[in-house]
């Protein structure tokens, strides 16, 4: 540890664009549609180089979290208006959001723990990679902890109002809805962490040995490992309906009145893996 030093390099490249279009039909129809979309690709690197196979070792030190990180947002607005007559006039919007984010180990896709002879390392997508070996005076080998850690969020929204003018008041009402669905999943210690100290080869004196002959004999003091089996994807909506009312009472006052009301559901989600405890039951 705190013996040897290098420069490496992180790289990213971000592409961003926007487009609009605005079409009035006539005087009484009008339409834009946007779209944006901003995609970032990030490495991290270890602060050890690969070795000559392409082997990330990751050793200590160095930024948290090396490896490749992908985040893509796109989103989609659309929006429509209508004019009935001066005092009526309708209009409805609609979005599409998705974030996507992934932030992935060193050795991704490379079931390194099995090519190392440490079976049942490597055996589901989330799991590839190298383990990580912590040796007690060294700096820890093998890819970092919390990682892959992958999220992704889409949500629609929908709205539509509609609004009248008669006299001194100024009538909206309207009604629109927000549908989510999103994606966390990350797992402490995904392919295990050997933990090495001077136990085993100490004669049990309770001093001496060496951690570096405890690596040597392949005798861990600890090994850890807490996995998610479960890749949650959860739901969620809001519906809402409002009316208000701008009331323009006399010269110097307006009255703002109105309600609303929204619910918020609970989540659900796709593979049934949440549970609630009802205690009145």
């Amino acid at each position: 540890a705190n013996n040897y030093s290098s420069t490496t390099e992180r790289t990213q490249e971000s592409s961003t664009a926007d487009v609009r279009v605005d079409h009035r039909f006539n005087g009484a129809n009008s339409l834009f549609v946007r779209y944006s979309v901003n995609a970032i690709d990030t490495f991290t690197p270890s602060a050890c180089p690969a070795t000559s196979d392409g082997i990330q070792p990751r050793c200590g030190g160095g930024l948290g979290f090396p490896g490749p990180n992908e985040t893509k947002a796109h989103g989609t607005q659309v929006n429509y208006v209508r004019v009935f007559s001066p005092t009526l006039i309708s209009e409805f919007r609609g979005g599409y959001l998705v974030a996507d984010i992934q932030s992935l180990p060193l050795n991704y896709q490379s079931k390194l723990g099995n090519q190392f002879g440490i079976p049942g390392v490597n055996f589901d997508d989330f799991t590839n990679g190298l383990p990580l070996m912590s040796i007690t005076g060294f700096s820890a080998l093998g890819d970092a902890q919390f990682v892959p850690l992958l999220q992704l969020d889409k949500t629609k929204q929908f709205s539509a109002t509609i609004t009248k003018t008669t006299g001194a008041h100024n009538i909206k009402m309207g009604g629109g809805g927000i549908f989510r669905m999103f994606r966390v999943f990350q797992s402490a210690s995904p392919v295990g962490n050997f933990t090495f100290d001077a136990t085993v080869t100490n004669n049990g004196a309770g001093a001496g040995g060496n951690a570096m002959a405890t690596f040597l004999l392949g005798l861990p003091t600890q090994v850890t490992r807490s996995h998610s089996l479960v890749d949650p994807r959860y739901h969620t909506n809001e519906p809402s309906l409002f009316v208000q009312d701008d009331w323009r009472a006399t010269d110097w006052l307006t009255l703002n009145l109105g309600v609303r009301y929204d619910v918020f559901t609970p989540f659900t989600g796709e593979t049934n893996s949440i549970s609630n405890f009802d205690r009145r039951s």
